[in-house]
């Protein structure tokens, strides 16, 4: 790092943070048709967690309902024509928490689920070869 650089870097920790999301449909093809707002920010869930088994998940969490203007630039007016509104729903996050990507539904017969090592053992040594065939992680 640049000298007075390392002052700068903060810990990213697992928290809810501003987000930009989109409110311009995936789908949305025709480039004469604009959408205002055509983002919103909002907290969503972000950071690091300490261990590679765990991703920052969204503990709390609560439907906001954004309202958005559909419009069209009309060429040979030129001037955007109203196209109606269109509600979009948009997950904001309260709490976040480092929780384990794998469950114990990713474990098969032969395996049981270690929360606190986020993973999949086998139970019995002696069937070590053919569980560890079968969706260890």
């Amino acid at each position: 790092l640049e000298r007075g650089a390392a002052d700068q870097v903060r810990q990213a920790s697992c928290q809810p943070i501003d987000t930009l999301i989109s409110t311009v449909p995936k789908d949305e093809r025709d480039p004469t048709v604009f959408y205002f707002p055509s983002c919103v920010l909002v907290k969503q869930c972000g950071g690091c967690c300490a261990h590679s088994g765990t991703t920052c998940t969204p503990i709390d969490e609560v439907e906001k309902v954004v309202n958005i203007k559909k419009t069209k630039y009309v060429n040979e007016r030129s001037k955007l024509q109203n196209m109606g509104d269109v509600t979009m729903t948009i997950k904001e996050h309260n709490k976040c928490k480092c929780l384990c990507k794998k469950t114990a539904a990713d474990c098969n017969g032969l395996q049981k689920f270690i929360k606190s090592q986020c993973r999949c053992e086998c139970t019995n040594l002696s069937e070590a070869g053919e569980c560890a065939q079968v969706r260890i992680f």
